[in-house]
């Protein structure tokens, strides 16, 4: 870094700082937005109903002693309800209602088909597993009073259910944890583009705009080290917002009661690290990009219009990672973004170093930073940039 280019820096990082908006662009996403999704999975979580067991009303209970011996078997806590109608709303001390008929031991006795209604409350995820899992148990009793009948009547119960099949989950992670994972990834890619943001459209088109380019141009000093002085004061801003932003996401994950996550994050003194090597050099290419696409506009509205859209960028991959990764190809993932995402991923959700796609990433970081900023600076040397909107 040469001096001039060091003296642009201190000038324009001088500039922004004194903006007391533009701060608030830059950082404001970095500290809100881990915050609010670790508030927002507090109260979404229901990790003490998921701990305890499922409680089921049953109408006419005592009708039905079989029944509530093999429920207790299957941990499910029963209790008597006094049936009036269809309920309203569950009880809060229960999960499920039962309602058999007055007759359902007459009926049992003489193998008649009874018909029994279940009402549920599905508002969470929590109280969606329990209700599953009672009616599960129910369905699973029915089964075996079906095949006590026919081994009693000499048919073998294997006539009517020939196979049974046990599911196994063979993929690496579950859908729920695909969605999660790619929106913490999401959060930290998103960072270095929002962190930057303003102050790149404003230290290029803005200074456009306002005619203070042309003073600046007049300097002893040349266009690479004009762009490479913004560049730092771009980058410095992206880096803060990304390191930032982490940190408010641990913070944030610190808030959540154990055991609430579905998955496990690794973050120690080996992976953090890591994950600050992987992030800088990425925050500095977002910065460079940022600034190749503010000096192709000529006012600070347009400059912001077009940034804006590129912010939508991390966005599309991210969602493009959740729900289409399977059907990618293999070479997909070391493209800019995914390959940020991959090695990310597997630092802070295995623990593990993915090499390949962190150097990629690495690689890919510097090899872009180099060609952009000179295609920017390329850019300042016409005569084109003396002309404001």
């Amino acid at each position: 870094m040469t001096r001039h280019a060091f003296i642009v820096y201190k000038k324009e990082l001088k500039d922004m700082l004194r903006d007391r908006r533009m701060l608030i662009a830059a950082f404001s996403f970095a500290l809100l937005g881990p915050v609010f999704m670790g508030f927002i999975f507090m109260l979404t979580s229901d990790s003490d109903a998921e701990a305890q067991n499922a409680r089921l009303a049953i109408a006419n209970m005592d009708q039905a002693p079989g029944l509530v011996a093999f429920l207790e078997q299957q941990e499910i806590d029963v209790t008597a309800f006094k049936s009036s109608g269809v309920p309203e709303k569950l009880p809060e001390d229960t999960d499920a209602i039962l309602i058999l008929p007055d007759t359902y031991a007459e009926m049992l006795a003489a193998g008649r088909v009874i018909i029994g209604e279940i009402y549920v409350d599905e508002s969470s995820k929590a109280k969606l597993n329990k209700g599953r899992e009672i009616k599960s148990a129910v369905d699973e009793y029915a089964g075996y009073v079906a095949g006590m009948r026919l081994t009693i009547r000499g048919v073998p119960s294997a006539i009517v259910n020939p196979l049974v099949v046990r599911k196994f989950d063979l993929s690496k992670e579950s859908f729920i944890e695909q969605t999660m994972t790619g929106s913490f990834l999401m959060l930290l890619i998103m960072a270095p583009f929002i962190g930057g943001l303003s102050v790149a459209v404003d230290t290029l088109a803005g200074e456009r705009e306002r005619h203070s380019m042309q003073p600046l141009l007049a300097q002893p000093v040349t266009p690479k080290d004009v762009i490479l002085g913004k560049l730092m004061m771009v980058s410095s801003f992206s880096i803060a917002g990304t390191l930032l932003a982490m940190t408010t996401f641990l913070f944030a994950i610190s808030l959540v009661p154990a055991g609430t996550l579905p998955l496990a994050l690794h973050l120690n003194a080996v992976t953090v690290p890591l994950i600050v090597v992987q992030l800088v050099p990425f925050a500095i290419l977002i910065a460079a990009t940022q600034l190749f696409i503010s000096i192709q506009v000529k006012s600070f509205k347009e400059g912001q219009s077009y940034i804006s859209m590129f912010m939508m960028l991390p966005m599309f991959v991210a969602y493009l990672k959740i729900f289409g990764s399977s059907k990618l190809p293999e070479g997909a993932f070391f493209m800019p973004i995914l390959s940020e995402m991959e090695s990310l991923s597997s630092l802070i959700f295995s623990g593990e170093i993915d090499f390949a796609h962190m150097g990629t990433s690495l690689l890919v970081a510097v090899i872009g930073t180099a060609v952009l900023a000179r295609f920017t600076a390329k850019k300042l040397e016409s005569e084109v940039m003396l002309d404001a909107a």
